[in-house]
């Protein structure tokens, strides 16, 4: 996706988890949309957005590879647009429609332009930032998984959200 490089812990994540992430991601999403918590769709969206972040989190740390989140940026907005689409009290207008085409666009553009590997070949390396992060801890220890959590899945989530 761009410099990418491997550090001693850095995890082989095969195809078929990056595949299995997405997928339990989107289902945790349906899931936020069909039983929802809240009575305001908008609160719904925020926790699935948080939901389907902590399941990607969860596959980063299974497989000690923080980059499996890369196409979060793109595909969690999507999850989340359709789930209020589908569950509106009325039938979304031309509006949501287009706001709908946009980040199918956006997605579609930053596929094309950077293919993440991880849908064909599973990912051996990480975001050197990341890299780097774990290099300014210590190593990957309790504080960068912690850090990887707030600050590299929950803060991009939330800021895509918001």
């Amino acid at each position: 996706m761009g410099r990418e490089e491997a550090m001693a812990s850095t995890g082989y994540v095969p195809a078929y988890a990056c595949w299995l992430a997405y997928i339990i991601a989107a289902a945790s999403v349906a899931l936020c949309f069909v039983v929802p918590a809240f009575a305001e769709p908008w609160h719904n969206g925020l926790l699935a957005i948080c939901i389907a972040t902590c399941v990607i989190y969860a596959f980063s740390f299974t497989y000690s590879n923080t980059s499996i989140y890369d196409p979060a940026w793109c595909l969690l907005p999507i999850f989340v647009a359709v789930g209020w689409m589908c569950t509106a009290q009325s039938s979304p207008s031309a509006r949501g429609w287009y706001a709908l085409a946009l980040f199918l666009a956006w997605f579609l553009r930053y596929s094309l332009w950077w293919p993440w590997e991880g849908w064909t070949s599973g990912i051996r390396t990480e975001d050197w930032r990341y890299v780097d992060l774990a290099a300014k801890l210590g190593g990957t220890g309790f504080l960068y998984w912690l850090l990887s959590l707030v600050s590299l899945h929950l803060t991009p989530s939330l800021l895509v959200f918001f």
